[in-house]
């Protein structure tokens, strides 16, 4: 019979308990003539039973495959699971794909199959095998699953996502995993902070991105994002936005660098996204998007007045901006305005003579963006139906459509 080992960076562990050693070690269980008793080393390679061939907990490999595609993670079969699953991630010689599927299903049912994390984490200082992956890859993936649970496991992928000699692949699963478990370990979201201005772009998007998952937790990486927002690759300003994005109000320190972002940077998503900030950190970006609604540049103002809608009422202060962008003399600034207004203020005052306006617009978004607007207003727009039945008389065909298809929706919803 094959030893379930149970050592972390080759020192002796009963974590958690001596009754999960044995508890595994029974459920490792595969007759063996050529063995008495349990081996570190085994039986000899002609002694040796099959990997296919071999029980966990009873079952071979081909019944656990069909188990765990019906398990369900959250019950008590999933709970029963635990053990035999646990000795399939542990035995070396089973095909590296059952032993993947065998620890994401662990991961999945989560908190109940605690007892494994030892055994996941022994399988990150195996050598790399003959076939497949390196067992870093798929194990730091069942750790991500498990989140906060596996924060004992922190430095250990600490380790992976800081080492360069790393392919890039294990250090990204260390990453994702390091996101998952966010602040449930101090040292988490510092590392993934100081991953922002690494040398390999993928690590810097990486860490960017578990940045952004983690959010407000993450704020301590604020003043680093804000740096990339000014001077990263494209790519790093684009991620660092979207990351800032999802702070919220602690992204405020940072709202000098996202203006000039919105008006001066060369992206047009990294200009999308600087909006998007200002929106999320809320009242503090008032004055600034007031400002900025002013700009000479069209393209400027339009960011501003939709940062203002994507605020909702907080922006309700900013009614004078906003009224003043209803008769912009851009049309897209125009039609930004009409979303802001109806999003701050829930009010047709103004607002449903600009949106008949934009259903005759030469440019077909506009018009589709128009008709949208009418469609979700439902009932109400009653208000505008002689408007519609007279422009479905328009000369411009493309006109007749956009007036026709807006009826036809509201009459599918059954609205006169």
């Amino acid at each position: 019979m094959q030893c379930l080992r149970l050592s972390i960076r080759g020192k002796p562990s009963l974590r958690p308990s001596l009754l999960y050693a044995v508890t595994c070690l029974a459920a490792f269980s595969v007759h063996d003539p050529a063995s008495h008793g349990l081996r570190a080393g085994g039986a000899p390679k002609s002694a040796r039973i099959p990997a296919e061939s071999r029980e966990y907990d009873g079952l071979t490999l081909e019944p656990w495959r069909e188990r765990i595609k019906s398990l369900d993670f959250r019950s008590e079969d999933a709970v029963q699971a635990i053990p035999g699953l646990t000795a399939i991630v542990a035995d070396r010689e089973a095909p590296w794909f059952n032993r993947r599927q065998a620890a994401m299903t662990l991961g999945r049912i989560g908190k109940p199959a605690a007892s494994s994390l030892p055994v996941l984490r022994d399988c990150l200082s195996e050598p790399q095998p003959v076939e497949g992956p390196h067992p870093t890859t798929w194990v730091a993936s069942a750790l991500g699953l498990f989140g906060p649970v596996a924060k004992d496991a922190t430095p250990d992928l600490l380790k992976i996502a800081a080492d360069r000699s790393r392919p890039v692949i294990q250090r990204v699963a260390g990453i994702e995993a390091l996101s998952q478990i966010g602040p449930a370990h101090r040292q988490a979201i510092p590392a993934l902070r100081d991953l922002l201005t690494d040398e390999d772009p993928i690590v810097q998007t990486a860490a960017a991105e578990g940045i952004a998952y983690l959010g407000p937790a993450a704020q301590v990486c604020v003043p680093t994002l804000t740096r990339l927002l000014r001077a990263g690759s494209p790519r790093m300003r684009f991620k660092s936005a979207q990351a800032l994005a999802k702070m919220g109000p602690a992204a405020e320190i940072a709202i000098p660098a996202v203006v000039d972002a919105l008006v001066f940077d060369d992206s047009p998503e990294v200009r999308d996204e600087a909006g998007n900030i200002l929106a999320a950190i809320g009242p503090a970006s008032l004055d600034p998007l007031r400002q900025l609604a002013g700009d000479s540049d069209a393209e400027v103002r339009w960011r501003a007045v939709r940062a203002l809608g994507l605020m909702g009422q907080l922006a309700r202060p900013a009614r004078a901006t906003l009224d003043a962008a209803l008769e912009d003399p851009n049309e897209t600034v125009r039609a930004e305005a009409l979303s802001a207004h109806w999003a701050v203020f829930a009010s047709l005052d103004n607002i449903l003579p600009l949106a008949i306006e934009l259903l005759q617009s030469t440019d077909r978004q506009q018009r589709i963006r128009a008709a949208r607007f009418l469609v979700d207003l439902g009932p109400r727009v009653r208000l505008v139906l002689p408007q519609l039945k007279t422009l479905q008389e328009s000369p411009r065909p493309e006109v007749r459509r956009a007036a026709a298809q807006v009826i036809r929706e509201l009459s599918d919803r059954e609205i006169p």
